[in-house]
C-alpha cells in the first residue's frame, strides 16, 4: 500500500534560536517497535516521504539534519498497521 508521511518543518532549535540551516530528514522505520531502519540514505528536504509498505505493522520517526550533520532526537513515534487485502 502507497502510504504518504508528512510533518510540520521544524522553525527553531532546541533552544529557541533559528533554525536556519535545516539540510533535510531523515525517516526511520519499523516493523516491529524494536530494530529500526533508515529509509533514506541522504535528507530528503520537502516535509514528506512516500513509501510502498506491504501489510502489517509499521513505525516510522523523522529527524531533521542540518548542514553540518547534526542530527535532531526522534520525532514522536507514528504507528499504523496495514490491513490484508
Amino acid at each position: 500500500m502507497l502510504i504518504t508521511l508528512t510533518w510540520d518543518p521544524p522553525t527553531t532549535k532546541y533552544y529557541g534560536h533559528p533554525l536556519e540551516n535545516l539540510a533535510g530528514y531523515y525517516i526511520n522505520h519499523s516493523t516491529d517497535g524494536f530494530s529500526w531502519r533508515r529509509l533514506n540514505s541522504t535528507p530528503v528536504t520537502d516535509n514528506h516521504y512516500t513509501a510502498d509498505l506491504p501489510p502489517g505493522y509499521h513505525a516510522f520517526t523523522v529527524q531533521a539534519v542540518d548542514s553540518f550533520g547534526n542530527i535532531s532526537q526522534p520525532s514522536n513515534l507514528l504507528e499504523l498497521t496495514i490491513p490484508n487485502s
